[in-house]
């Protein structure tokens, strides 16, 4: 994998107590020096099309499903899962210890663009809409929109610019992967 990383995004959780764990996914589709990200109008900023992965639903038909819905785009082939980010955050549950996001990121194509998207509400108000943008775009998109909005920053913020750092440092293997692979499935 090309990154491994966690973030606490708060301080003296208890690790070994009650937890809910959320699983998601996160497509990285490269095209040429681009990659194709979500940005959000209401946070000025960029993230990977993914999202939660439903009970008993596949990490591939999660991301299939995501990126449809949020990219309006069909993914062709998932390539292989190319890093991972847990975050741990206080949960909104006063029962639970703590809440623990898993975002696996995938290499993945895509063979149709420009389909109608499928939001829900909630993206919807983000004012998500998908966008080809250069890295260091993205990035620096990010990265003013945190020091201008602060402690009123999404949390995914800080997780999706760490990723594209890291994509960004491992790139030409990755295009190279992406332009020559033959493989149907992802390896997990």
């Amino acid at each position: 994998m090309l990154f491994d990383d966690e973030i606490y995004h708060a301080q003296g959780l208890s690790l070994s107590g009650r937890s809910f764990v959320r699983q998601a996914v996160r497509a990285v589709v490269l095209r040429g020096d681009s990659i194709l990200m979500i940005y959000s109008s209401s946070g000025d900023e960029y993230k990977f099309p993914g999202g939660g992965i439903e009970p008993g639903e596949r990490h591939e038909d999660a991301l299939s499903r995501e990126v449809r819905e949020e990219a309006g785009a069909v993914v062709g082939r998932v390539i292989e899962r190319i890093g991972e980010i847990v975050e741990y955050d206080r949960p909104k549950e006063a029962w639970l210890d703590y809440f623990m996001m898993r975002s696996s990121y995938y290499l993945v194509t895509v063979e149709e663009t420009g389909l109608d998207l499928r939001l829900d509400d909630y993206e919807a108000r983000l004012g998500f809409s998908p966008r080809w943008v250069g890295l260091d775009e993205a990035i620096a998109l990010n990265e003013e929109s945190m020091e201008k909005r602060g402690g009123r920053a999404t949390k995914w913020i800080g997780r999706e610019t760490r990723a594209l750092k890291e994509i960004r440092r491992g790139l030409a293997g990755l295009s190279e992967r992406a332009a020559g692979s033959d493989a149907v499935g992802a390896k997990a």
